[in-house]
């Protein structure tokens, strides 16, 4: 790719491929779809190569038109970054932003943080897919994103932010009603709500660590729920006891509608990652989102560790 009209035939696929079909993305550039169609087909042609599989209600990328999209999204970063030094500007936050986090995560605190990076970089747009299910993170186009657990993806760059404390739970009623247990090994009995699909949770067993004592629970799950704000909906109308992200249960802990299940024993925290694609170039609209995370991110957890107690 090495004249203009290569570089906006490669605008053009990532406008389609991030639209999901060429009507969606002939409407937001204001053009017609026989124009696209005409500009993609003109892209395989130059290519050698079908970038989009095609039938009567959807469009997906092929393998070649996943790894291009990669590709053009850094080439295009690029000749952006050489623009704005060739013009004597700053290297400023611009452009359209894909990130990616898990259900609750992205709801308590990447959104905010992305209104936050907003109001600091108005030329920047983002979009925010939330998914509890395991991510593909460079085949699905993501920019960036904070994913929790090992990062395993060795084409990716994880910054670690936080360890993100977790606490076993259940409404006071179906305490008084099953007895306060002292011990893991009480809880055999007991329902339990978890989590559906789970990719970064333990699916059926629960680690507990009391000192040099460590005990194992395993358990099936009478319900399972996609998201830790769904779980904690149920534990409070009694369905059950469940490990959730003490942030999630704060308040009603506080407020007494919810109360912590053996408090005196540990259950391994879980990390979270600010993750990127590893590249000697990494865009401005990258590196302003993964630094907002670093500072601010860590911060939305400090008063969470006194409350165990609480």
């Amino acid at each position: 790719m090495a004249t203009l009209d290569d570089l906006n035939l490669l605008r053009t696929f990532v406008r389609i491929a991030e639209a999901g079909s060429i009507s969606a993305a002939a409407r937001s550039m204001h053009t017609t779809q026989p124009t696209l169609s005409r500009q993609l087909q003109q892209l395989e042609s130059l290519l050698d190569a079908p970038l989009v599989q095609r039938d009567t209600r959807s469009m997906s990328l092929t393998a070649a038109g996943q790894r291009l999209l990669v590709d053009a999204r850094e080439i295009l970063d690029h000749v952006q970054a050489v623009t704005l030094r060739a013009n004597g500007e700053h290297a400023a936050p611009r452009g359209h932003l894909r990130v990616v986090t898990t259900i609750d995560m992205g709801q308590y605190h990447v959104a905010p943080l992305l209104a936050r990076l907003r109001d600091q970089c108005p030329q920047l747009t983002a979009e925010m897919h939330v998914t509890n299910r395991p991510v593909k993170f460079v085949e699905e186009g993501f920019d960036c994103g904070v994913l929790v657990g090992a990062i395993t993806d060795d084409r990716l760059v994880a910054k670690r932010l936080l360890e993100n404390p977790r606490v076993l739970v259940a409404a006071p009623a179906l305490v008084k009603k099953l007895g306060i247990p002292e011990k893991p090994g009480d809880l055999e009995a007991w329902p339990w709500v978890g989590l559906l699909g789970a990719h970064f949770l333990i699916d059926n067993s629960v680690p507990f660590t009391n000192g040099c004592k460590t005990e194992t629970l395993s358990f099936d799950a009478a319900l399972r729920l996609d998201g830790v704000t769904s779980m904690r909906a149920a534990v409070l109308a009694g369905a059950g006891v469940a490990v959730l992200p003490l942030f999630s249960v704060r308040e009603a802990v506080a407020a007494g509608t919810l109360q912590l299940i053996l408090h005196d024993w540990i259950i391994p925290p879980v990390e979270f990652h600010a993750v990127y694609l590893a590249s000697s170039f990494v865009p401005a609209k990258v590196r302003a989102f993964v630094d907002l995370c670093v500072q601010e991110m860590p911060g939305r957890f400090d008063d969470v560790g006194s409350e165990r107690t609480g």
